[in-house]
Formats: structure tokens, C-alpha cells, sequence
């Protein structure tokens, strides 16, 4: 064969193989290209905040959480208080008046029956745990934009046990479900309070769903920075530290759940 059909056979075969490069490295750029599109999107997200209005109940701890160092909010099951934090925080951290929010709840297992995580490493197993805190959150953004303030650490989500050792400086922390959580948990998160931070402790002492029956370090906390009125009104002793009560009233998940509330406050002896 002559020579010169070699070489054209081998040119060909390398304007091939340029071809295929070339077509993946425009790939590669029309990606890179439309990623850059949708996170510019994503980043000219507002939060949805418009839509929820505090009854005047919620009001009270959004009051709270402007002129305390910290606020305890005791309130039953339906009453909206993690919405209310959620929703003052970020309207705060849109105004920079935090540079992020950390979310902190336990991963404890509730119910009568122990189940276990999945088998793997400690952040495959708390996923689950994590995405129904990120459920909370999207009441006011889209997922895209959630999973953009936590790549930027605008907003993280932690368990106590990753806040061993921490200083949390100018952080709004929220410290949900705190009733399922020990004195000495209580302290290890509440403590971590660093400079220019707050601190919000969510809890229910009526709601003691954990599989570990442990002492509730959110009541005991309550315990140590209140007292009760002549009126019977339990109040803050601690002038930086706001207590907040909501009543079963408050319920707003439905009829049926609040009268449910109700009936187990009526009949606590069970």
C-alpha cells in the first residue's frame, strides 16, 4: 500500500481523536458553563419570608430573640415555634446581623422500638437525621438554594457531638428538640456561644418520645433561670436570657392535634 494512504489513514485517526477531545473539552465548558448559569440563579434566590405571619404569641420570641443573649421557648406540639426561629433568623442573616445559623438537634430515636442507622460511616448514617432538619428549611428557600448557603457556611447543620471543643462566634444556634437532651448536653451546646452569638432552645417537656429515657436538661435549664410569679407565670431571672411559654391554644396543625395536646395535659397521671 503506498505510503501516502498511511498517512492519510493516520491523519484521519488523529483529526478523529482531536475531534472526540475537542468535543469533550466543549462539554466540559458548556457544563462548567451552564453550572455557573444556575448557581447565579440560585444565589439571586430571595428567601421566601413573605408568607408567614407570627400570631402574636410568636411574637413574643421573635421579641425575645432581639434583645436577649438567649431564649428558651417552651411550647407544646403544633405551635409553630421552629418556624418563628427560623424564619426571624434568616430574615437576621439576610441583614448581616449573623454570619451563619447552625442547627442543632440530637439524633435520637423516638418511639417504643430501636431500629438503628444504617450501616456505614457517621455521615451516611446521620443524613436522614440531617434532611429532616433541612425539611424545616424549606418552607422558605428551594432546596438548590439551602444546599448553596451550606456550601458556603451560611447555614450548617450540626449534632451536639460535633460541637466538642467549638467556639461559635457570631452564629445565631438553635438548639431544636432540647427536651431529648441531658444537663450536661444542654451545657455542651449552650456554651459554645461565642462572640456576638445567640442562642435559642426549642423544646416541649410533654413531648419525651426517646427510646433512652434520659434527664430533660431543657426543663432543668428552665429550672435554673426562672421563677415563678405571684400570678403563677413562669419568668426569666436572668436579664440576657428570655423565657417564652406558649400554650396548647397556640396548636395550629389542626383541630385534632390540639385537642390530642390537650387531652394528654388534661390527663398527665397516664
Amino acid at each position: 500500500m503506498p505510503k501516502h494512504r498511511h498517512a492519510n489513514r493516520n491523519a484521519q485517526q488523529d483529526r478523529s481523536g482531536f475531534g472526540k477531545v475537542k468535543g469533550r473539552n466543549e462539554n466540559k465548558v458548556m457544563q462548567g458553563q451552564r453550572q455557573i448559569a444556575e448557581e447565579y440563579v440560585t444565589d439571586n434566590q430571595d428567601y421566601r419570608l413573605d408568607w408567614f405571619q407570627p400570631t402574636e404569641e410568636q411574637k413574643d420570641i421573635i421579641y425575645s430573640m432581639c434583645v436577649n443573649d438567649l431564649t428558651s421557648v417552651q411550647a407544646p406540639s403544633g405551635c409553630g415555634k421552629s418556624t418563628t426561629v427560623i424564619w426571624q433568623g434568616l430574615n437576621d442573616l439576610k441583614r448581616g446581623v449573623y454570619k451563619t445559623i447552625i442547627f442543632v438537634k440530637t439524633p435520637d430515636e423516638s418511639g417504643d422500638d430501636q431500629i438503628g442507622y444504617l450501616k456505614g460511616e457517621a455521615e451516611s448514617k446521620l443524613e436522614p437525621h440531617f434532611e429532616s432538619m433541612r425539611g424545616i428549611f424549606h418552607q422558605f428557600m428551594s432546596p438548590e438554594k439551602l444546599r448553596m448557603e451550606e456550601r458556603r457556611g451560611r447555614i450548617q447543620f450540626k449534632i451536639p457531638n460535633f460541637l466538642k471543643g467549638a467556639t461559635l462566634d457570631n452564629a445565631l444556634i438553635i438548639f431544636d428538640e432540647s427536651q431529648s437532651n441531658t444537663p450536661p448536653t444542654i451545657k455542651l451546646v449552650t456554651e459554645r456561644a461565642g462572640l456576638d452569638s445567640k442562642v435559642v432552645l426549642l423544646g416541649d417537656k410533654s413531648q419525651r418520645y426517646s427510646v433512652k429515657k434520659r434527664a430533660d436538661g431543657f426543663t432543668h435549664f428552665n429550672k435554673m433561670i426562672t421563677y415563678v410569679d405571684d400570678e403563677g407565670n413562669r419568668v426569666s431571672k436572668e436579664p440576657t436570657m428570655g423565657y417564652i411559654e406558649l400554650s396548647t391554644s397556640g396548636n395550629m396543625r389542626s383541630d385534632l392535634s390540639r385537642r390530642i395536646t390537650e387531652l394528654y395535659e388534661e390527663n398527665q397521671d397516664w
